[in-house]
């Protein structure tokens, strides 16, 4: 699958012991950055979205100490050493079926063929150029990209989506 989007920068090293990492990339778009906002990480090929939760720059503008969800330790923390963030995730429009109405989703039970676990949609966010479900894991909001590699079928009947969920996400 082929990816547009702002790369923003590497993940460096860890730093601390709770998981923070440091960051170096694109001063201009470093200094936008705030808790509460997706980065997308690029693991195996694949971009998988991770939520900001704590964000400090440092004095040269060019890099930021970030704390991810779902990253909760220095062991952690440096499995993700050398990988690359994007601002976004675009996937090449020739990869996403028509989803048109994504709110129709919503309710909807994704079953993961990896794990063969069951979520259920909860919201979407409808992005032009990357939409993605919102999927409810145990009272945890998780982004599910809305592309063909991923969603492999919908059954608009039974409400129910298959799903090969990418490396990482739960």
């Amino acid at each position: 699958m082929s990816y547009r989007g702002s790369h923003i920068g590497t993940l460096i090293k860890p730093h601390g012991f709770r998981g923070d990492l440091l960051l170096k990339g694109r001063k201009e778009i470093l200094t936008e950055l705030q808790t509460g906002m997706p980065l997308f990480i690029e693991i195996d090929g694949q971009r998988i979205p991770f939520f900001i939760e704590e964000i400090e720059a440092d004095d040269t503008g060019g890099r930021c100490l970030v704390r991810f969800g779902f990253i909760g330790s220095d062991e952690e923390a440096r499995r993700f050493v050398g990988c690359q963030v994007f601002d976004t995730l675009v996937p090449d429009k020739r990869d996403v079926p028509a989803w048109n109405h994504l709110r129709d989703y919503i309710g909807f039970m994704v079953t993961d063929t990896r794990s063969g676990n069951e979520y259920k949609v909860t919201d979407f966010m409808d992005n032009h150029e990357n939409p993605l479900l919102i999927i409810d894991k145990e009272g945890v909001e998780v982004m599910l990209p809305v592309n063909a590699d991923y969603i492999l079928s919908v059954d608009s009947k039974k409400k129910k989506i298959v799903a090969a969920f990418p490396d990482g996400l739960i």
